[in-house]
């Protein structure tokens, strides 16, 4: 169930694409469609290479290596 402040946080380390949809769910029962607005933010952040984002098991060790291979232009 979603409430009024609540939040999606996505983070990428490299380009993003997103699609995102307000749209009334087929499942919905209720008949009107009244949309609510949705504010989207988006900012950078320095990279901190202590982060546990970046550290904390291999698949993500070895993520953000290929993925600073990519952003150096790395084959």
């Amino acid at each position: 169930m979603r409430r009024p402040g609540d939040y999606v946080e996505l983070r990428a380390e490299i380009d993003l694409s997103f699609v995102l949809s307000n749209c009334l769910h087929p499942l919905d029962p209720n008949p009107d469609y009244a949309p609510k607005p949705v504010t989207v933010t988006r900012f950078r952040v320095p990279i901190d290479a202590g982060d546990l984002y970046h550290t904390a098991i291999a698949e993500a060790i070895r993520g953000c290596e290929n993925n600073a291979m990519q952003l150096a232009g790395c084959p």
